[in-house]
């Protein structure tokens, strides 16, 4: 893994979908940046839900990588890889691999007295800090730099003695779900992949709660369409 850049002129922190995207439209008009990852990986949820068993595909502008050559999209939710593929596919044609520094996370992001911008915080690998200043920063992430937001519920700590999980740090992937019933507060893509796990994990019941009217979801969506 090379150091970080002390100075660049756009950094891109995240390398999800949205963090590719970004960067795909940055290569795209031959623009100076570079993509901070603190995962040692692409794609963001989709590294681990974009399996074949997932029907998440180039038909879904959701989820659809801009600049990636595609002779015919996927429009019968077969099961496949597409999404991945996507990915790759991206990162070869536009020379990300050396533009993206993986194990390496940001940690505070400050606005400079001249209008600039100071990124800092370490790379896993080598066990070191850094510092890049830019003109630019673009923060792809799910949650806030810092300490994340937590929401808790009356009674879930002193009453309820099932498992709580929220997404952070990968914590829903060690769900135990066999023969028991599981709630999932939300109704977006990831709780409708969160859904999927559970019942492929022998969840005996899952209820689904929705602040809002309808399934907020493109999947569920292009279903409704085909």
């Amino acid at each position: 893994h090379l150091p970080v850049p002390s100075r660049m002129d756009i950094v891109i922190v995240g390398a999800g979908l949205a963090g590719l995207t970004a960067a795909l439209t940055m290569s795209s008009n031959s623009l100076p940046f570079i993509v901070i990852e603190k995962t040692n990986s692409v794609g963001g949820q989709w590294r681990h839900n974009a399996n074949f068993l997932s029907r998440v595909n180039s038909s879904e502008p959701s989820y659809r990588l801009p600049m990636v050559s595609r002779e015919q999209h996927n429009t019968n939710h077969t099961h496949h890889y597409q999404v991945l593929e996507d990915i790759l596919r991206a990162v070869q044609q536009h020379g990300l691999a050396s533009r993206l520094h993986t194990l390496t996370e940001v940690r505070s992001n400050h606005r400079l007295a001249d209008g600039r911008w100071l990124l800092a915080g370490c790379q896993q690998t080598a066990s070191r800090t850094f510092e890049v200043n830019c003109q630019v920063s673009v923060l792809c992430t799910n949650r806030r730099l810092g300490n994340p937001r937590q929401l808790f519920y009356p009674g879930e700590r002193d009453r309820f003695r099932g498992q709580v999980a929220r997404g952070l740090a990968g914590d829903s992937d060690f769900l135990r779900c066999n023969s028991e019933r599981v709630v999932v507060l939300g109704m977006g893509a990831f709780a409708i992949e969160v859904m999927r796990t559970t019942l492929e994990r022998a969840a005996s019941h899952v209820t689904i709660l929705c602040r809002q009217r309808g399934a907020c979801t493109p999947h569920v969506l292009d279903w409704l369409r085909f």
